[in-house]
């Protein structure tokens, strides 16, 4: 997947119930990706559909990562519906 682009927090998110976790990527084998950034289109969504997406304002991107020492993320599975 890469490294975030400028403008775009990404934070570990626990895939079964997507909330932020209290500690950083460095410290976890892998996480689901929050995404917070002016870019997201989560307003784009029903009310319904943002709640269930948005967790603590981290828009969750249903997408399980692993990220290496040099910051880049590695797409491992997807979070089901």
């Amino acid at each position: 997947m890469g490294i975030p682009v400028t403008n775009v927090d990404v934070w570990p998110l626990n895939p079964a119930s997507g909330n932020p976790l209290k500690v950083a990527w460095e410290t976890i084998e892998y996480g689901e990706v929050g995404v917070k950034s002016p870019m997201t289109a989560a307003d784009y969504h029903s009310p319904e559909e943002k709640e269930k997406r948005v967790k603590d304002g981290w828009l969750r991107t249903k997408i399980v990562t692993t990220m290496d020492s040099n910051g880049l993320f590695y797409i491992q599975s997807k979070v089901p519906d």
